[in-house]
């Protein structure tokens, strides 16, 4: 009778064991899977973290990327903005290059005793007399041409250089009749503008004759070419 109570004893003893080794095995599987799984759980998680910072730095590439197409409009910019003020400086200094080369040319042309504007010319001189390869020679050292109306207001307008005695200024006609029978200037262009008196230029003349400017405005040659008269340069 105690034998057998002993052996159910153990038996009850071995099931509740067995049940205990079971139910450990169930809690250490439990355990194994929710620890894998928690594991998984994690490594998705780094993995979703991971994935958010390539995201991050590929916004922040993106940003800098930006960035940078901005610096470039913004570069650009200043470069068409540079150049549209280069251009405004070049029209500018066009502009004022007309009025640079007028003051120079004021500046110049007070240094002279006679100074008589028309239109964009004057007319200087030093009322000096000479002869007409004296009057030639002294405008050309000064870098201008002897004077040359092209008009009849700057023919009336060289009349004013005559003084008390002397009546006459050197105009320049080519003195050459062969060159072109006084119808040219000195350089061989032809005459814009004459005022020749009655029975001017002299026939007569063969060879070289030299133009005068005379008191009545009118024009003449003479054979004498060493004879005294006003020496005027005309500046254009």
């Amino acid at each position: 009778m105690r034998l057998c109570l002993l052996l159910c004893i153990l038996c009850k003893f071995l099931d509740h064991q067995d049940h205990r080794d079971h139910k450990g095995h169930q809690e250490l599987e439990g355990f194994q899977e929710l620890q894998g799984h928690q594991e998984l759980k994690g490594y998705e998680g780094f993995q979703e973290l991971q994935e958010n910072q390539d995201l991050l730095d590929l916004l922040d590439l993106l940003d800098l990327e930006d960035f940078k197409v901005r610096e470039d409009v913004q570069d650009l910019q200043d470069l068409q903005d540079l150049k549209v003020f280069l251009d405004l400086l070049q029209c500018v200094e066009e502009d004022l290059e007309p009025l640079k080369e007028a003051v120079a040319k004021l500046d110049y042309v007070t240094t002279y005793d006679f100074v008589k504007r028309v239109g964009q010319k004057y007319f200087v001189s030093h009322r000096e007399t000479g002869s007409f390869s004296g009057a030639v020679e002294f405008c050309s050292s000064q870098g201008l041409e002897l004077a040359l109306p092209q008009n009849e207001d700057e023919n009336n307008m060289l009349t004013r250089v005559f003084g008390e005695t002397v009546k006459t200024a050197w105009i320049s006609v080519n003195h050459k009749k062969s060159e072109g029978d006084f119808t040219t200037d000195v350089k061989n262009r032809p005459l814009v503008f004459t005022k020749w008196a009655e029975e001017q230029p002299e026939r007569s003349i063969q060879d070289t004759g030299c133009s005068l400017l005379s008191e009545n405005g009118r024009w003449r040659v003479t054979r004498d070419c060493s004879q005294k008269a006003f020496i005027v340069c005309q500046v254009q």
